[in-house]
């Protein structure tokens, strides 16, 4: 840690400490707990480094590393910025005109990316059908499927998900000022975990679904 840049050295060889700072390394403190294993103050700075790291830190240049910027934003449910992220770097590609996950964003001036194909960027393929959706296997007990959407700014949100339970149909809807609507088909022997946003309403297989 720097007590002069209040952020950590990328790596310290032979007792030295490295120049070179980084959005990655802050990245990873967030998302391993060792930002919040020293201080509160020190987690807040590796926060907003997260999404502002200042001239001359090393920037998140691929989108292989944003699946970690993601993975960060989700556990410390920053879902704004989250989506955000997405459409900011993930939209660029869409206005240019991709249909394909490039490898990496494009250089001023040169081409727009080597391979116009590449699994390492398809990120939002998983985050978006298991965060946003919000349709994935409990951590704990992977026979459990939660479906805990997180909408973010979106008006609505619909997919389907192959589960170790059979296939799942979601659709949501998220209107300011109206109950939150999510609707699931599912298997009738899925075990199913529910998470809502916020307060509303829930259908099963078109019945309503009880909640604790």
């Amino acid at each position: 840690w720097s007590e002069e840049k209040q952020a950590f050295t990328d790596c310290a060889r032979a007792g030295v400490h490295s120049p070179v700072f980084s959005q990655q390394t802050h990245t990873v403190a967030v998302m391993s707990g060792v930002a919040a294993d020293h201080s509160s103050e020190r987690a807040e700075r590796c926060r907003t480094l997260l999404h502002s790291a200042p001239e001359g830190f090393v920037q998140a240049g691929s989108p292989f590393f944003e699946f970690f910027l993601l993975e960060a934003y989700k556990g410390e449910g920053r879902d704004q910025e989250f989506l955000d992220t997405i459409r900011r770097d993930w939209g660029f590609m869409l206005d240019t005109g991709a249909n394909t996950f490039w490898e990496m964003w494009s250089n001023p001036g040169k081409r727009l990316t080597r391979s116009h194909c590449h699994g390492w960027s398809a990120a939002p393929t998983y985050f978006l059908s298991t965060h946003v959706l919000g349709v994935a296997p409990d951590a704990e007990d992977p026979l459990t499927i939660v479906v805990a959407p997180h909408p973010a700014d979106l008006k609505w949100g619909r997919g389907s998900m192959p589960t170790s339970q059979g296939t799942f149909e979601v659709q949501w809807e998220n209107i300011e000022g109206q109950p939150f609507e999510l609707r699931i088909k599912a298997p009738l022997s899925a075990k199913i975990r529910v998470e809502l946003p916020r307060e509303g309403n829930i259908t099963l297989n078109g019945q309503p679904f009880a909640t604790k």
